[in-house]
């Protein structure tokens, strides 16, 4: 006979927290912040109370134990969640001052579920012999990512916090004389504008077909990555293009020679020198190419944490 594991739980902590939501409804904003949703409670009848208390709250209506069990009731789920008994002996058993402690316990649990399911799940993909072993892999990726991207909500950060980077970035600017704090662009009018690419950003480059965006993509890509004082690591993802073609257009940007002229073998043989040191340059630099054709944002995600 086999021992199954049970699923990650602490009952004790997930009826304080809600107590402690009935005794006073306004530690209901400090739980919310910390649990992510009703489904990080593993008791069904804490999962209902805690929409039930969400709700309300959507309505702007008070958290106490008349109100919740009213619109239990009303919604047929009172008797689900063992009557206005069991709420009673939830607010028994809070402990106002304690509700977040409690929810980042039931949070942490929440979690370990996942990750149990996931195991549950990785190893049925293991032993799945109808997929092969890439497939095997990205799919148990995909699901270990799903729970990292689950693990919780950040918290409002304090200006304290920022604002010393901001100071030090504007006295560089003003006194130092530093045009771009960020990652350079390579292209001087671009970063004085921008002031280079910084951490967070989504940067969208739009325009009609052959207009050049691409090229422009690349050349900053060159740029960042054979960066004298601060070379970057680039990862592309190209749906279209090959890696072979990428890797032409990048050698023809840094060594000023048109492509076409390459490829129909139409180069002056004085190009030669600095088409060898424009390959040797990018022979070290640090850039990664993936051409795979229907390549989904979590396996771009995955790629991306293994380089790092």
């Amino acid at each position: 006979m086999t021992n199954r594991i049970l699923p990650a739980q602490d009952i004790v902590s997930e009826q304080a927290c809600l107590g402690a939501c009935l005794i006073d409804g306004s530690v209901f904003d400090e739980v919310s912040g910390i649990i992510t949703s009703s489904e990080d409670f593993y008791d069904p009848a804490h999962q209902e109370i805690y929409k039930a208390m969400a709700s309300l709250v959507g309505e702007n209506k008070a958290i106490d134990i008349l109100t919740l069990s009213d619109y239990l009731r009303k919604h047929g789920k009172l008797d689900n969640c063992r009557g206005v008994i069991y709420l009673n002996t939830l607010a028994d058993q809070g402990i106002v001052a304690n509700a977040g402690s409690y929810a980042k316990i039931v949070v942490e649990n929440a979690i370990l579920r996942r990750l149990q399911q996931a195991s549950y799940a990785i190893n049925n993909i293991a032993q799945n012999e109808e997929l092969n072993i890439n497939e095997k892999i990205d799919r148990s990726e995909e699901i270990v990512l799903s729970v990292g991207l689950n693990k919780g909500r950040g918290d409002l950060e304090p200006i304290s916090k920022v604002i010393g980077d901001v100071f030090v970035r504007s006295y560089n600017k003003i006194f130092g004389g530093a045009i771009v704090s960020g990652l350079p662009s390579g292209f001087k009018e671009l970063d004085e504008i921008t002031s280079g690419f910084h951490p967070s950003n989504l940067i969208i480059l739009g325009a009609r077909p052959s207009m050049g965006k691409t090229a422009f993509a690349l050349a900053v890509a060159v740029n960042v990555a054979l960066n004298e004082s601060h070379p970057g690591k680039v990862a592309i993802f190209s749906l279209e293009m090959s890696r072979e073609d990428l890797c032409t257009r990048m050698v023809c940007s840094l060594a000023k020679i048109n492509n076409q002229n390459l490829l129909r073998g139409e180069t002056a043989e004085e190009k030669n020198a600095i088409l060898e040191a424009a390959v040797g340059k990018l022979r070290d630099a640090s850039i990664f190419i993936d051409d795979q054709g229907g390549t989904t944002i979590l396996e771009m995600k995955a790629k991306l944490r293994r380089l790092k």
